[in-house]
């Protein structure tokens, strides 16, 4: 008898005693969503084609990552991403905030306070977790200077990794302008090679810093329309996973003119693109020529979409870019993800739902859907393409599931969106920033921002079949 099973029988009895004893909001209307119905192999992964489809009807696992849990005053773990090291290897990088949630704008780094980078990893799929290691370097942050927030994860191949972070000022704002802050904003990188027999990274390059390529686009930046008046000298990154193609890697650094508190807050984005060349040992950074912008704003200083993610090149080998929704536009509904290629204004065209925070982007390159395989020999490359995007529905909402067209950044034709379960109960609407990425079994990992208090979340693990998915999403 499956785990699943289990769990619902024991559930049913137990909330059957209370009904009989009169104690029928013992457990509250909805109950506390943990629950691990992981497959029992060594590695985590499915090995069984009948066990996929007799344990679809819902997620594999939805559980807290114990090693990234928030203590108010002293650690707070934010923006996790999510990458899959081989075939049941998973690592989650996050920041770790030391004693305070982070800016006024909700960014890690301000010049002034501890951030660090740091990895938790399992090796067997999600079922357990190692003790959470700093990333980069060997020993903690110790303030402003030496700060790193906001994790771009580029995977080489299943040995190595490159993470950009913001640094200095970064994104946020307080209440001095940039231009008498110091230190002003950075950008590091460092370089890790990963040791699958004990699931920890050797760091052949610690931080280094990358900033001087990035001030030089500043000073040329496109404005339209009535962003003119602006001032994108300050920079930084959005959490994400990175997208490389042939060992170059795309960046999406976003710009902006934050202002400063107390009545003086601008709120202007833009973005520059930036590609870096891998070799053995290093990497090779440089700026996209002319793709500097700033983003339109309305007059109190707005712009209409917020960070940016590189996520892939167009037809015309430009890099195609995300970018997040204002919560300053619209209703909590109303506001959109923006997508853009190099150099041009993000539009909604897809009218897909999203506000601040990072996102999740996933191509699944062998989409089976609703079809039975064999998880054992599954082929992660050679396949039917499906996209797959999740993010919060408006600012610290529910986190919603779509599948995309594999040409356009809409809702695929007849699909349905997912919400995915809230933590720690269904009726738990806050959450913020996602990540996912897919093992070596087809099954899709999710780590999300849930539930808590606001720069105080939960970070959770989540993993589905591509069956219960489908399922959800009205796909084959």
């Amino acid at each position: 008898m499956s785990k699943r099973i289990i769990y619902l029988l024991l559930f049913s009895l137990m909330f059957l005693n209370c009904k009989e004893n009169g104690l029928d909001n013992i457990l509250g209307t909805v109950p506390n969503n943990e629950f691990d119905n992981s497959p029992d192999t060594e590695t985590g992964l499915v090995e069984d084609e009948a066990w996929l489809n007799e344990n679809s009807d819902m997620p594999i696992k939805n559980e807290p990552i114990p090693y990234l849990q928030t203590t108010a005053g002293y650690a707070y773990f934010r923006n996790p991403v999510v990458v899959v090291m081989g075939k049941s290897d998973i690592v989650v990088f996050a920041e770790k905030r030391y004693q305070t949630s982070g800016s006024e704008n909700d960014v890690g780094v301000t010049g002034s306070t501890a951030a660090d980078i740091v990895y938790v990893s399992s090796q067997n799929s999600g079922k357990s977790w190692d003790v959470f290691k700093i990333a980069g370097r060997s020993s903690e942050s110790t303030g402003g200077n030496d700060a790193v927030a906001s994790p771009v994860v580029f995977k080489i191949d299943d040995k190595t990794v490159v993470v950009v972070a913001s640094a200095g000022a970064g994104l946020s704002r307080i209440g001095t302008s940039y231009r008498n802050r110091n230190p002003k904003s950075e950008l590091k990188y460092a370089i890790g090679t990963y040791n699958s027999d004990s699931g920890t990274f050797s760091w052949t390059k610690e931080w280094t810093d990358m900033t001087d390529i990035v001030k030089t686009a500043t000073e040329n930046v496109k404005k339209e329309g009535n962003a003119k008046s602006y001032d994108y000298k300050q920079f930084g990154t959005l959490a994400a996973k990175g997208f490389v193609k042939d060992k170059t890697l795309y960046l999406a650094v976003t710009l902006v003119d934050q202002g400063r508190s107390g009545g003086y807050a601008n709120n202007a984005f833009g973005n520059v693109m930036v590609k870096g060349n891998y070799n053995t040992s290093d990497v090779t950074w440089s700026v996209i020529n002319n793709t500097a912008i700033g983003f339109s704003t309305v007059l109190d200083g707005r712009s209409g979409y917020l960070e940016s993610v590189a996520v892939g090149l167009t037809t015309d080998n430009k890099v195609y870019y995300l970018a997040g929704g204002s919560s300053y536009y619209g209703s909590s509904t109303g506001v959109h993800i923006g997508e853009g290629k190099e150099g041009e204004q993000p539009t909604a065209s897809g009218q897909v739902p999203g506000s601040e925070g990072s996102f999740s982007y996933l191509e699944v390159l062998n989409w089976k859907g609703l079809k039975t395989y064999n998880p054992t020999n599954y082929d992660m490359s050679n396949g039917t393409k499906q996209r797959l995007f999740a993010h919060v529905r408006g600012l610290n909402n529910r986190i919603t599931i779509r599948a995309l067209e594999n040409s356009q950044f809409r809702q695929k034709t007849g699909s349905t969106e997912y919400i995915i379960q809230g933590y720690p109960t269904d009726n738990t609407i806050l959450a913020k920033s996602s990540s996912m990425d897919i093992l070596g079994d087809g099954t899709i990992v999710m780590v999300a921002e849930q539930g808590g208090k606001e720069k105080e979340y939960y970070l959770v693990f989540k993993r589905f079949t591509q069956k219960f998915l489908a399922m959800k999403l009205g796909l084959e």
